[in-house]
């Protein structure tokens, strides 16, 4: 009986690593079809003058859609651990999932959560860029050519507004993606 306790314990031993290897790597299948659809970062530029004219014109000219504080953006911050900020946003939109860990799972999770943010929450750009202001608490999109959503910090939370013009809008055409 002695000699079969040494052997009990190595195959306990194993069938639990096999068991993990099997978790993990079934774990790891599903993250890499997450990671892989999902698009890449968006650059988050600094607001030049040219964007920030762009926004004087948006703002004086087009047509303000929606203006509201605390709508579906800062729910899906919130949601996720952060604070509903134009910085952490712009972080979100920069953010690059990173590969699988099979040594640190909670990294694993923290990137999958984020990953469905990004899919769910973030605002699509035309040109795949964001501008942010020097201030860090302004956040301009452009949806489309002729849609543009601008993000500031207010102290009452995360001010969105959607604007479009039905005229010709932004000049550049987008890219495919």
């Amino acid at each position: 009986m002695k000699r079969l306790l040494p052997t009990i314990f190595i195959v306990l031993v194993t069938a639990g690593a096999i068991a993990w290897l099997m978790l993990n790597f079934r774990a790891k299948r599903k993250y890499d079809e997450m990671r892989s659809g999902l698009t890449p970062p968006y650059d988050v530029l600094q607001m030049d003058d040219n964007m920030k004219e762009f926004m004087t014109e948006v703002e004086s000219y087009w047509t303000k859609a929606q203006d509201f504080v605390g709508g579906t953006t800062s729910e899906g911050l919130e949601a996720i651990g952060l604070k509903p900020t134009v910085s952490n946003l712009a972080r979100a939109y920069e953010y690059s999932m990173p590969p699988y860990s099979f040594t640190n799972l909670n990294r694993n999770r923290e990137a999958a959560v984020m990953g469905v943010f990004q899919s769910i929450i973030l605002t699509m750009s035309f040109d795949r860029a964001v501008f942010l202001s020097s201030g860090h608490d302004l956040l301009l999109n452009r949806i489309g050519t002729n849609q543009v959503v601008i993000w500031t910090d207010t102290s009452d939370g995360l001010r969105e507004r959607l604007y479009y013009t039905k005229n010709k809008g932004i000049e550049q055409s987008p890219e495919p993606y």
